[in-house]
């Protein structure tokens, strides 16, 4: 009997634990926030292929912000230029963003709901490549419908 109870007591852990832990993908701040972070991490594959391999990688998939910023320690010219460069033929579209206290933006591009940003931070020396989901913010749907 006892090893009856046992066997009931651990089914009905499991169902609770799994019921649990499962991910929240109806959260309404970003619809489809799994399929959303897997779109970023492929367009991100795709830009460090014909960009490079960066120093570090920083990946956050939270319900208000999906992005991956790959961090390069060393940066010259050419590499901004490439980095412009790739972006621009794979049909990327700049826009002008003004720099906040934390970031400086080199260059900021959108592609339908997301955002690359080409950024350095005060009294650091590395680069910053981040790619976003901006359908939260629609930074990128403000700058278009500003420069029409």
């Amino acid at each position: 009997m006892k090893s009856l109870m046992f066997l009931i007591f651990i089914f009905f852990s499991v169902i609770i634990y799994s019921s649990c832990n499962k991910p929240d993908y109806s959260n309404p701040a970003i619809p489809n926030r799994h399929q959303v972070y897997q779109q970023v991490e492929q367009q991100m594959r795709e830009l460090a292929n014909d960009i490079g391999l960066p120093d570090n990688v920083n990946k956050l998939n939270r319900p208000t912000g999906v992005y991956i910023t790959y961090t390069y320690n060393e940066y010259d010219d050419e590499l901004i230029d490439r980095i412009n460069s790739v972006l621009s033929s794979q049909q990327w579209t700049m826009i002008k963003i003004d720099n906040t206290e934390y970031q400086e933006f080199l260059a900021v591009y959108c592609r339908n709901s997301f955002r690359v940003e080409v950024f350095t931070a005060p009294n650091q020396p590395e680069l910053y490549l981040s790619l976003k989901w901006d359908g939260w913010n629609k930074i990128c749907e403000k700058a278009m419908s500003q420069s029409h």
